[in-house]
């Protein structure tokens, strides 16, 4: 659902421009009057919290991920409802995504540990909190002018939260290019899931392209679920093969295979750059 633009929610966050869309939300670059700022305003169609016990669990979510305070978690300021369509206000980060980033080229090794060592602190500060991300990709790692990094939307555990509480079940949701086996088969994920996620993320930064690929979500899937893919030193031989290493460990079809948390894989990557 569009949102017409200059529209004020809850008669303050005035919605600017459209930046982005996708399957579950459309992000607005909005502006806070009271606050002086600009922010990143999230909207979800009303459709997708179909319950008056998902909505409150929606909110309730919001304000447990609100309360992460950590340098590489992009603070959310506000939640709420417009009508019947709930929307989540988050800092603005005015360089876009890492996505953005790779579009320019491969990052040199140096930047990849750069991005892993902050991404992983992020992560870890979570997920000893409990709390899984289940979308980690590119386009949720958000970049500052600075070149510092943020984890941002932890909108879809929010959503898978909220669905499960009124629907008590598991939801299987998320960006097939970068999601665990496990998540592709809609099971319980945990912390593990997320190293996964990291590992596909790795690959695409050092070989320029995702581990597998398809028409649509469903052939992905698939994919993730039955294929190898293809070795990262096949499609870039550059690449080290104790990168290599890494990315196949974080990758795992057997979560007990995989890196034990997202610190120990970037480690892992530091302890090759200073080899180098």
């Amino acid at each position: 659902m569009t949102l017409p633009l200059g529209r004020h929610l809850l008669n303050r966050y005035r919605l600017e421009k459209e930046i982005g869309r996708g399957g579950t939300a459309t992000v607005y670059r909005g502006y806070d009057p009271l606050m002086e700022r600009t922010v990143a305003i999230k909207t979800f169609p009303p459709h997708i919290l179909g319950t008056e016990t998902a909505k409150e669990q929606f909110t309730t979510e919001v304000r447990v991920i609100g309360q992460l305070e950590h340098p590489h978690i992009l603070p959310i300021y506000d939640c709420g409802h417009e009508g019947n369509t709930p929307f989540i206000v988050m800092r603005f980060a005015d360089n876009g995504s890492l996505a953005n980033e790779l579009t320019k080229g491969l990052p040199t090794l140096e930047r990849v540990a750069e991005v892993f060592d902050q991404v992983a602190r992020g992560l870890d500060y979570a997920h000893q909190r409990g709390m899984i991300h289940r979308d980690i990709k590119p386009q949720n790692v958000l970049v500052e002018a600075s070149g510092d990094l943020y984890i941002g939307d932890f909108s879809l555990a929010i959503l898978i939260s909220a669905k499960q509480e009124s629907e008590s079940q598991q939801t299987t949701t998320g960006t097939a290019y970068y999601m665990s086996p496990e998540q592709c088969r809609g099971l319980l994920v945990d912390a593990r899931s997320d190293i996964y996620s990291l590992g596909a993320m790795l690959y695409e930064m050092t070989t320029g392209k995702r581990p597998y690929e398809g028409a649509n979500w469903a052939e992905i899937v698939v994919k993730v679920l039955q294929e190898d893919t293809p070795l990262p030193r096949s499609l870039n031989p550059n690449i080290p093969d104790e990168v290599q290493d890494v990315i196949l460990k974080a990758m795992e079809r057997e979560p007990s295979e995989r890196f034990t948390s997202a610190r120990e894989m970037a480690r892992a990557l530091q302890d090759l750059k200073a080899e180098r």
